[in-house]
């Protein structure tokens, strides 16, 4: 049954939206149910929103990209601003367009590409964890954000590593930038404020990443995704200019490095705080001689690994909710829905549903021995035609990556420590996560902790 938000909870929830998406979706959820509908109150041309929870919801949207398009998540920017411009790579593009950039990009995520990356991966892995601080309290978000950093551009981006850890730090600087309240609670272009100094880094990082791309001009490389956007004619024929190259970059980032370091922290966070899940994952990565780097082939047999990820994914989703556009009239299972509306998808939600996930608040990743949810039932790489093209690629690092650590290091999170979450193009521990790490010894132990986290994860 479809219900009506009045004027001012919808009001309300706006606020509430833009400081806290996880808090505001699970606030209309509980109160109105599984499909809510929402239309700004107070204006001359209201726009409508619509809430919908459930895979019966996810299909009917994400099955049909060509009635429900893409809106993408970072704030736009004005008309013709370098902000509109580098927001609107594929991820936020529909139709043909798509399509074609889809098309092109697929071959260096296809699995036989992917699974001859895990040598590659484990080599980087291993260097970067040989360097880190034993003993010692440390922020592991900034380790685990030059782990995923350096794998992305040693194997997307033809291990460019001099100028493209320079457009990496500007990008990721931008999507910090944009996700801060003040922009998005007050996108005004005014001197002094947060909006404006947004839209003048965006200049900065347009002017990087044209940069960057201008050299791949007429060096076309299959583990380079750039030079393949630079080198290959666009939708209508002709081979794009620096500027519409430039678009991609912060697209295909974040995509790559992005939400594989998100999943990553969260997933170590959810490990360090569960000793059995420790204990018995420590022992399936061991099985292997402790000397040599796992092979995708043995990768492939832990089945408590993948299953870790798996569960860490859905309780901590990286990106917990997309939105799509109606291009046209048309119905939603049981609700009419007008052109132009907003939809409004939750993978938070989704993947708690308590008729799959039993408990679904909690870290359980036995349950995967017991389910097979489908892909609109399991909201992490979308769903549909426009599913991630990168699943392999990410469920391939972050099972190499994760495998590693856990072999050579103990992580204990510091007692006490505030774990927050924020959303920005990613759902990340907004304050850090505070930890110790020590040399692997089996010991792990869980540490007491606050934070809105505990809101989240029921320990």
């Amino acid at each position: 049954m479809t219900v009506a938000i009045d004027p001012l909870s919808t009001l309300w929830l706006g606020g509430l939206f833009a400081r806290d998406p996880i808090r505001a979706m699970r606030w209309t959820y509980n109160r109105y149910g599984a499909l809510a509908v929402a239309d700004t109150p107070f204006v001359k041309k209201p726009r409508r929103f619509i809430f919908a929870v459930g895979a019966r919801y996810n299909e009917r949207v994400l099955g049909d990209p060509t009635t429900f398009h893409t809106v993408g998540l970072m704030p736009p920017g004005p008309e013709n601003s370098a902000q509109r411009r580098i927001r609107s790579g594929i991820v936020s593009m529909n139709g043909g367009r798509h399509a074609h950039y889809r098309r092109m990009m697929l071959p260096p995520f296809r699995r036989a590409i992917v699974d001859s990356f895990v040598e590659q991966i484990a080599t980087i892995v291993e260097r970067q964890i040989s360097g880190w601080p034993v003993g010692e309290i440390i922020d592991l978000v900034p380790l685990l954000n030059d782990i995923a950093r350096n794998v992305a551009l040693a194997l997307l981006f033809g291990n460019d590593m001099a100028e493209g850890l320079k457009v990496a730090g500007l990008l990721n600087n931008h999507i910090r930038m944009a996700e801060a309240p003040g922009v998005r609670g007050c996108p005004i272009n005014w001197p002094g404020l947060p909006y404006r100094r947004m839209l003048h880094h965006a200049e900065k990082v347009e002017a990087c990443v044209t940069s960057w791309a201008a050299r791949r001009r007429g060096q076309v490389r299959a583990d380079d995704l750039l030079s393949l956007i630079v080198n290959s004619p666009d939708e209508s024929g002709s081979l794009p200019t620096d500027q519409q190259v430039g678009r991609h970059v912060l697209t295909l980032f974040a995509a790559s490095f992005e939400t594989c370091q998100t999943a990553l922290a969260w997933t170590l966070f959810l490990i360090a705080q569960h000793p059995s899940v420790a204990a018995a994952l420590l022992d399936e990565v061991s099985t292997a001689p402790a000397e040599s780097r796992m092979s995708a082939d043995q990768l492939e047999q832990c089945r408590l690994l993948d299953a870790v990820i798996k569960e860490s994914m859905r309780l901590l989703p990286p990106v917990p909710f997309q939105v799509r556009r109606a291009t046209q009239d048309t119905t939603l299972i049981d609700c009419d829905v007008k052109a132009g509306t907003r939809v409004i998808l939750s993978s938070f939600l989704t993947n708690r549903l308590s008729d799959v996930y039993h408990d679904g608040d909690r870290f359980r990743p036995q349950r995967w021995a017991q389910i097979a949810p489908s892909q609109y039932e399991y909201l992490v790489f979308s769903a549909g035609p426009r599913t991630c093209v990168g699943y392999w690629f990410g469920m391939t690092f972050l099972k190499t990556t994760l495998a590693h650590i856990v072999r050579r290091c103990r992580l204990t999170l510091v007692p006490g420590a505030r774990i927050d979450s924020r959303v920005a193009l990613t759902m990340w521990p907004s304050r850090g996560l505070p930890v110790v790490i020590h040399a692997q010894d089996g010991l792990s132990r869980a540490s007491t902790i606050r934070g809105n986290i505990c809101r989240l994860v029921r320990c």
